[in-house]
């Protein structure tokens, strides 16, 4: 009972960091997995990624500073129809960008500003280049990531069987207050 709780609990996670950073689910267990291995905790990958698509948006939108960097970069910040490239497609070219770059300050610039404070801490990891497709991909031959749609029916699941505790808990509370 408490590994099926685990598991339920480590699917809502994954579900909701996923719509909350914008990054399939599936990638995101990967970095999580790769992030891990480097001693990045997932929340800082998180905070990354949130940040990083905000710095897409400004980028899209006119934020000289991320412009610029995207540019420098080399990285289109909007697809042909005009619409924000997603992160999902965006990171293979940021991570080469990494690569590139041998300067230490100019890597932690780069850093903080396309993935703010905790993406200093994604240094190791985005230098990797295109080391870091490998690696994601290993995450994935090795069984960690699972399926979208297992995530998503385990984090239903999760979400069920927490409103049938907190019913259950209302009901008690119920009956003990007649009882009292």
């Amino acid at each position: 009972a408490a590994l099926a709780r685990s598991v339920l609990d480590a699917a809502g996670a994954v579900q909701d960091a996923s719509e909350v950073t914008g990054v399939a689910v599936e990638n995101l267990q990967k970095w999580h997995a790769v992030a891990g291995m480097a001693g990045v905790s997932t929340e800082d990958v998180n905070n990354s990624m949130v940040k990083l698509n905000k710095s897409l948006f400004g980028a899209a939108n006119g934020e000289k500073k991320s412009a610029a960097l995207f540019k420098q970069m080399g990285i289109e910040v909007r697809n042909a129809d005009g619409s924000i490239r997603r992160i999902d497609d965006v990171l293979p070219q940021v991570a080469e960008a990494f690569d590139k770059t041998h300067d230490p300050a100019t890597r932690t610039a780069m850093a903080m500003t396309l993935f703010g404070k905790s993406g200093a801490k994604l240094i190791p990891i985005l230098a990797k280049g295109k080391g870091l497709a490998e690696a994601l991909s290993e995450a994935q031959r090795k069984g960690i990531v699972v399926s979208e749609s297992s995530i998503a029916a385990m984090d239903d699941l999760g979400d069920n069987m927490g409103m049938l505790g907190t019913q259950v808990r209302g009901i008690a509370g119920n009956i003990m207050g007649e009882l009292a």
